[in-house]
């Protein structure tokens, strides 16, 4: 990092058209890959109800990097503790491998976590990202590793009956928001079954499709018709995220597909653990899954009961 001069700043809305430009160079995904749409950077931050969005910039005031930081509450065995959650760490590619995202890291523990008395703090990851992953850890705590997943259920297609008994999830997602403006987000369903409006933050854009993903998505359209619909590079994909307690019905999920497609919501993201009873509900429906982690400063056994902010997703 010595190698160049810089400065760390907070956010300002002059470096908007910068950072939504690096936004579209951070494209998800190996076989799938998804660019992130949003019409405002900071869109995401203000769903949260504390939170600092630091810049990295040159002598010149070029941007090279961002990194957010937030205040949430996280719920593990029914108990609430305010954490820091670490979200958008992004640094431009003729920059990375310079440890500015380990910089930005360690700036934000310093002036956003102590002043504000949060002693954990976790970050959620794709299995992939080593480089996020890095820049979590070199923070200085030892972190601790939980994987979860995301299921992405088409909303054109109608699940089959099934004899479901609801049962309190071990793994569920949640929001534990107070801002005024939160309910513009969330859809309520039914009882704590809920979805976030994700699509309002961002929508994705499909940029790439391994060619042999192409030709299995073919292959099994041959034998299976409920995936009539499979999405094309090119398309920009409105999704929502389902906010759930306890395994919903299959009478439930079929009225959530059907509000969203009234909605205009083309897929609706399932964020579960892999041993959850959702997962063995619906990982069938799932035209994809993506693996991810939670790194967190604090250890969460397998057993724990934890649940996860909708807004960390």
């Amino acid at each position: 990092m010595d190698k160049i001069n810089y400065e760390i700043i907070p956010y300002s809305k002059s470096y908007e058209a910068a950072l939504l430009e690096l936004e579209q160079e951070a494209s998800q995904g190996k076989f799938i890959q998804l660019e992130m749409i949003r019409d405002c950077f900071r869109t995401r931050a203000l769903t949260f109800d504390k939170y600092q969005i630091y810049l990295t910039v040159d002598k010149n005031g070029k941007l090279l990097g961002v990194l957010g930081i937030a205040l949430v509450v996280f719920v593990m065995n029914g108990q609430k503790s305010n954490v820091a959650y670490y979200y958008d760490i992004r640094v431009k590619k003729e920059w990375q491998g310079l440890g500015i995202n380990n910089k930005m890291a360690e700036y934000s523990y310093h002036n956003f976590c102590k002043p504000n008395n949060i002693q954990y703090l976790f970050t959620t990851i794709k299995d992939s990202n080593k480089a996020a992953f890095n820049s979590a850890a070199n923070v200085g705590f030892k972190l601790y590793k939980y994987p979860f997943l995301y299921l992405t259920i088409p909303t054109h297609i109608q699940f089959k009956k099934a004899r479901i008994k609801p049962i309190q999830e071990v793994f569920s997602v949640t929001c534990s928001s107070k801002i005024a403006t939160i309910n513009t987000y969330i859809l309520p369903i039914k009882e704590d079954l809920k979805v976030w409006r994700t699509h309002l933050i961002y929508r994705l854009k499909l940029t790439r499709i391994h060619p042999l993903l192409v030709l299995l998505n073919k292959w099994s359209f041959m034998f299976n018709k409920t995936f009539s619909k499979t999405p094309e590079v090119g398309d920009y994909l409105n999704c929502s995220t389902l906010m759930y307690k306890r395994t919903p019905t299959i009478e439930q999920m079929n009225t959530t597909l059907s509000i969203l497609r009234n909605e205009k919501i083309d897929y609706l993201l399932v964020v579960c653990s892999k041993k959850s009873e959702i997962y063995k509900l619906l990982k069938r429906y799932s035209i994809h899954s993506y693996k991810y982690n939670l790194h967190s400063t604090f250890q969460i056994a397998k057993t724990d009961s934890i649940e996860l902010d909708v807004r960390c997703l």
